[in-house]
């Protein structure tokens, strides 16, 4: 089975309109931002928790550690589904994971992974965290009695 290349988001496609496929290292990359970077699906156990975190469904803090478990187990996920399927070349471990807080809503992260080939690949993206909102109006009306 080929897999496809995409390039900012859209199906990559040549001169003549046929699809670009990707093998190898780049097939590899591909799939680890794939799996960083959309939000987790349980029924096929791929995808970042991150995600789900980061518009709201959580009401725990943002922290360092907990963003690094995040994306560990996203990437983890898809080593587990590599062996499975036996891919070419298989992820063999995250390198290192670095996370930094830019603003209060603002998360930058990197993660690097190696390949049995012995080659490394980094995914540096960013994602913006759905703020608390206080607006919260409560009617006195609905709570007083006279």
């Amino acid at each position: 089975m080929a897999t496809v290349r995409i390039d900012d988001g859209d199906l990559a496609v040549d001169a003549n309109g046929v699809l670009i496929t990707v093998t190898g290292i780049e097939e590899g990359a591909q799939s680890v931002a794939r799996h960083i970077l959309s939000e987790y699906n349980s029924f096929f156990d791929e995808g970042n928790e991150l995600i789900a975190f980061a518009f709201g469904a959580s009401t725990t803090t943002l922290t360092d550690a907990l963003v690094d478990q995040y994306l560990t187990e996203a990437v983890n996920r898809l080593v587990v589904i590599q062996q499975d399927s036996g891919a070419t070349d298989r992820i063999i471990k995250v390198s290192q994971v670095k996370t930094r807080l830019v603003s209060l809503t603002t998360l930058v992260f990197l993660i690097e992974c190696l390949f049995e080939s012995g080659e490394e690949i980094t995914v540096v993206d960013q994602v913006s965290i759905k703020p608390a909102k206080l607006d919260h109006l409560i009617d006195p009306s609905s709570i007083l009695e006279v």
